[in-house]
């Protein structure tokens, strides 16, 4: 989906901790699910957020729909199909890309 949120109600992980994640943030996830608890507990922004697990140069954002100004502030501009590739779900699994990707 693609939404409209103003920047002022968005904030950074690292703002919120005042500094950079640990570096064992991802294989720690109850530290991280502690830090995202802490953060809505707080009720202070939309918006936090994050590094993406699966490619850490995007970031990703965790909504507070409890935020008195969701409503008001969070748009919905556009919605898109999504569908998880089957792959994900076949852990322990690898498959060899198609030929075509081998050849470069």
């Amino acid at each position: 989906m693609k939404i409209e949120i103003p920047d002022d109600s968005i904030i950074t992980i690292e703002q919120h901790l005042g500094g950079p994640l640990p570096a064992n943030w991802p294989y720690v996830e109850v530290q991280t699910q502690h830090i995202g608890s802490e953060w809505l507990a707080s009720n202070d922004f939309i918006a936090l957020e994050v590094p993406s697990i699966i490619i850490p140069m995007e970031r990703n954002l965790i909504l507070n729909p409890k935020h008195p100004r969701f409503a008001s502030e969070v748009s919905l501009i556009e919605t898109f199909p999504f569908f998880f590739d089957p792959r994900i779900f076949n852990t322990g699994k690898h498959t060899a890309p198609p030929a075509e990707y081998l050849s470069h």
